[in-house]
């Protein structure tokens, strides 16, 4: 449980961050002005919480196959893209068709961002593990 919350926490600093950065990328793209208010930025928290919150989909499933992953992942990312352009249009992130096929695409890139740091951070743990499993070894 302790190491499920860590990952919520770390998974949520990451996605505000790339929400941040995709915020003024979108808004560069469209032509938006933005006002990064007070109201702005508790905007934002919601909506990084509610994406990190879409990962519970993968707790009732434990370990699965290869093949069960591939599906969790496309299953997770149908979810959140449901949530977030839900939310996004809510607090009025996007309008419009291309606004929100635009939306749906900076949604996917953030998606794909976290995926990658969150592999190289298990790449590099389970590098560590395999060095001290040696080190036992050699012992």
């Amino acid at each position: 449980m302790r190491e499920t919350v860590k990952q919520l926490l770390r998974n949520f600093v990451m996605i505000y961050g790339f929400t941040m950065l995709a915020t003024l990328v979108f808004c560069t793209i469209t032509g938006n002005d933005v006002s990064l208010g007070l109201d702005y930025f508790r905007a934002i928290i919601w909506f990084s919480l509610a994406a990190d919150l879409t990962v519970l989909v993968y707790l009732p499933f434990g370990k699965v196959s290869a093949k069960g992953s591939w599906i969790l992942a496309v299953l997770h990312t149908v979810v959140l893209s449901g949530v977030l352009l839900c939310l996004g249009y809510y607090i009025g992130m996007w309008n419009g068709v291309v606004g929100g096929i635009l939306f749906w695409f900076m949604i996917l890139i953030v998606d794909f961002l976290v995926r990658f740091f969150n592999y190289r951070e298990d790449v590099a743990d389970a590098s560590a593990i395999n060095k001290s499993i040696q080190k036992r070894r050699e012992r």
